[in-house]
């Protein structure tokens, strides 16, 4: 990133003024903060430096960029007064505090942007930031808050007739709506959002917009809207390669279909899933899928097979609680409520196997 020569880099070395530590080069804490102290504040090095850690967000896991707190948190410091690195940024960087479970700082850094921003006439890097916020909240849980930040964001984008960005917190707030019961809302949010996503040739997003009115009939109940919207989701997804997406509808159209007694079709609907998942290593998204699977065997009368894979499912590390729960429901309901644990270094093929094969 400071495209140094690895020659100056060894002499920094030997004069003391650069160590190595897990691999990297870094300077004494104290040498950073003279250097800062003395850096001219109208350098292009922030910028650059802001640069190069929003595209290691978008590029690198996660995980591994814990080890670069210190520069992601100098990076958005920069990205409040650069709207480019802004735009680049937000949506990587709420990610990033999702995965790594730390939403509590991921909100004050962006609280902070915020308060900072409210002083200034930039209303778009304002927008960008109380959208980010609004993430960050519902991924942390705070739904009303959420809700709260994104009608303002909208709001901004609506004043500036920015559809290309009003586009992200409309559909968000459809989002939190319906995790808040409040369907009416939801629906009118991801209604006003999809002819924006038209208009502007934009298939991820009516992929997700077309998915979560899906999800919201199918929890009201109507399941022939609910695979109506899911199957409109489904082309978009595999046209786009939209492999998360695509994964959460073959598992909505599978439950829809189980729930109107397709059997077949909620099968060929979940063996998709399972493709995808496998494909894209979602192990958790997988062992959900997995569970319809196991139920949708029982019903077909396979219990012996459908035991394996429950006994799977719960004895998994990667399972979560509430399908730990269900598998051991099913368990129960089966009659096979053994703690027999299969082996996770080979089972979830040979279940993919005997699904293909059926």
């Amino acid at each position: 990133m400071a495209q140094i020569d690895p020659a100056v880099l060894h002499t920094l070395v030997r004069k003391s003024l650069l160590h190595k530590q897990n691999g990297r080069f870094t300077l004494h804490v104290l040498i950073r903060q003279f250097a800062q102290e003395h850096l001219p504040a109208d350098t292009g090095i922030y910028i650059q430096h802001g640069r190069y850690f929003s595209q290691q967000l978008r590029d690198a896991e996660p995980e591994a960029l814990l080890v670069e707190l210190d520069n992601i948190r100098a990076m958005w410091q920069t990205a409040v007064q650069n709207i480019e690195i802004l735009a680049d940024a937000a949506h990587n960087l709420a990610r990033f505090y999702a995965v790594t479970n730390q939403f509590t700082e991921g909100c004050q850094w962006a609280e902070r942007s915020v308060s900072v921003l409210r002083e200034t006439d930039d209303e778009a890097a304002l927008a960008f930031s109380l959208n980010l916020l609004g993430i960050l909240h519902i991924q942390g849980g705070d739904y009303d808050t959420a809700v709260t930040l994104l009608t303002e964001c909208a709001d901004l984008y609506r004043r500036a007739a920015a559809p290309s960005h009003l586009l992200k917190p409309l559909i968000n707030s459809g989002s939190v709506h319906m995790r808040l019961g409040h369907y009416d809302a939801a629906v009118t949010h991801l209604n006003e959002a999809l002819p924006l996503a038209e208009q502007l040739g934009d298939l991820r997003g009516m992929a997700h917009i077309f998915n979560n009115l899906g999800a919201i009939y199918l929890i009201l109940g109507d399941l022939e809207a609910a695979y109506e919207q899911f199957a409109a989701c489904l082309p978009l997804t595999e046209e786009t390669a939209y492999q998360p997406v695509r994964l959460v509808a073959l598992q909505n159209l599978a439950e829809v279909s189980y729930k109107q007694g397709n059997w077949a079709q909620a099968i060929h609907h979940s063996e998709a899933s399972l493709a995808v998942g496998y494909g894209a290593q979602a192990l958790p998204a997988l062992l959900d899928v997995l569970t319809g699977v196991g139920e949708l065997l029982l019903v077909e009368g396979e219990t012996a097979v459908a035991l394996d894979l429950l006994q799977f499912i719960r004895a998994h590390p990667a399972t979560e609680q509430q399908y730990v729960a269900e598998a051991e429901a099913l368990l129960a309901q089966a009659g096979g409520e053994g703690t027999a644990v299969v082996p996770t270094d080979f089972m979830l093929e040979d279940v993919v196997i005997i699904l293909d094969g059926r």
